[in-house]
Parts: structure tokens; C-alpha cells; sequence
């Protein structure tokens, strides 16, 4: 293999050996405005998260109708509750099992969700909730009334953490569940090419362009 050839596959090698993501992380993100904080970035699964807030007191059919060009939420979809237990895994809370369950500490997971997603419960229940809050997804539990999943976990007071994933939730037009529910909904994040992948990668073309020069001298 001549010189040239060498440091090509060498440089390519090189680059798709280096990780996009060297450490998997969930960041807040400015979305409308600087220092809104709106977004949560989750790096392990690429999307991000409109905080809960933004659709709190909206019905399912309230926030489909903003999605898609020229909505409110143009820009995002519903998330299935498998993302949204993905979610609350990366926070530390697992929602996986398919019960409600009381634990008798304050899941310091639920804060740092809430602090992230929005601390709906609290708002709502202030005397009795600590932090909390729930999410509908775009999952179906019960098709026939248009019921989809809600899932989320709280802590209250008494110094209990409830998780759950099951709660079916509102009808379109039930109010039964906005005051301390929003909406899941993700975009697909963007992934920028970190500065040093781009600098070592210039050297290297740098280097093999200066190889052909020579080989063809």
C-alpha cells in the first residue's frame, strides 16, 4: 500500500472510531428565547423534550391540533410511553413496571425530572406535593374513546414517591387530568460534530493531500 492510500484509510479509520457523543447527558436548552430553558436534551436517545408547562391544561386533541406546519408545535410529535419511560430512566425513576408503587423516601430522580420537565404537581397541590408532574403520550391505552397513556411519578409531602405508568388518560375534551398534566412531545435534537473531530480530521486531509503532492513530484 502506497503512502497515499495508507493515510487515507488511516484517517478514516480514525474518524469513525472517535464518538459523536463521548458522554451521554440531558442538558437544558434555550427554545424560543435566550435563557428559556424550555428544551431538555436527552444526548443517550438524540431527541429533545418540550417542558411539560408549555402544554399544561391542554387535551390530547388540543396539542395534536398544534402540531404539524403553521402549529404551535410544528416542530414536534407526540411521544410514545416508551420514550417517555426511556426518559424517566435516564433521570433515574423507573416507570417500567405497569403498577403504581409508594416508596417510603423522596426520589431525588422525581426532582431532578421536575426541575428539568416542569414541577406541575406542585403548582397544583402546594400544601400536600413536593414535585411531580405527568405526561400524556401518544400511546393508546383504550382506543374506542381515544384514551392514551399518562405516565409520570410525584412526591408528596408524607414522604412518598408514587410511580406511574399506567393511568389512562383524558378523553379529548376531559379536564380530569390538564391541571397537573402536559404533553410529551420530542423533536429529533441536532447532533453537531464536535470541534475537535473537525480539526483532527482537517490535519489529516491536510496530511494526505500533502502525501499526493509528494508521490506525484
Amino acid at each position: 500500500m502506497d503512502t497515499c492510500k495508507f493515510l487515507t484509510a488511516t484517517a478514516l479509520v480514525a474518524v469513525l472510531s472517535i464518538p459523536t457523543i463521548a458522554n451521554a447527558a440531558i442538558i437544558s436548552v434555550d427554545y424560543q428565547s435566550a435563557d428559556d430553558n424550555l428544551i431538555t436534551r436527552d444526548t443517550s436517545s438524540g431527541l429533545d423534550w418540550l417542558d411539560l408547562t408549555e402544554t399544561n391544561n391542554m387535551s390530547y386533541n388540543m396539542v395534536l391540533s398544534q402540531l404539524g406546519s403553521g402549529g404551535l408545535f410544528e416542530e414536534f410529535r407526540y411521544a410514545s410511553s416508551i420514550e417517555a419511560i426511556e426518559l424517566w430512566a435516564n433521570f433515574g425513576v423507573d416507570l417500567a413496571p405497569d403498577t403504581t408503587r409508594s416508596l417510603d423516601f423522596i426520589d431525588p430522580g422525581i426532582f431532578m425530572a421536575t426541575s428539568y420537565l416542569g414541577n406541575l404537581f406542585n403548582g397544583v397541590y402546594s400544601t400536600e406535593y413536593l414535585y411531580g408532574l405527568y405526561g400524556i403520550t401518544g400511546t393508546l391505552r383504550e382506543p374506542s374513546t381515544n384514551r392514551h397513556d399518562i405516565v409520570g411519578a410525584y412526591v408528596r409531602t408524607s414522604e412518598i414517591s408514587a410511580y406511574k405508568n399506567s393511568l389512562w388518560g383524558p378523553v379529548p375534551d376531559d379536564d380530569g387530568y390538564r391541571m397537573y398534566a402536559g404533553s410529551y412531545l420530542v423533536r429529533v435534537s441536532p447532533v453537531p460534530i464536535p470541534a475537535s473531530i473537525w480539526l483532527f480530521t482537517t490535519g489529516l486531509i491536510s496530511l494526505v493531500s500533502f502525501a499526493r503532492r509528494k508521490t506525484n513530484a
